[in-house]
């Protein structure tokens, strides 16, 4: 029963953590979409992710060419501080 709880309450945290870093991703692509800072094209059957003039990502899923995009700007936000 004990473990039944445990792998519940994992679950659980696990899909809170999602819905948070899923959040933070779209918040991230409509503050870069309204700044005119981010463009999407759909090339050669995968989807390009432009930032600030720059290609960050590309791949054949919207969803992941987003995710990869986001991750590269935080990388290189935190490269220009450092």
């Amino acid at each position: 029963m004990y473990e039944k709880n445990a792998l519940d309450t994992a679950r659980l945290i696990a899909a809170a953590q999602a819905n948070s870093a899923d959040a933070r991703m779209w918040r991230w692509y409509a503050d870069a979409m309204e700044e005119r800072r981010l463009r999407c094209q759909w090339k050669d059957r995968y989807w390009v992710v432009t930032l600030d003039g720059r290609n960050i990502s590309s791949d054949q899923s919207f969803d992941s060419a987003l995710r990869a995009a986001q991750i590269m700007d935080s990388a290189l936000v935190g490269l220009q501080r450092a």
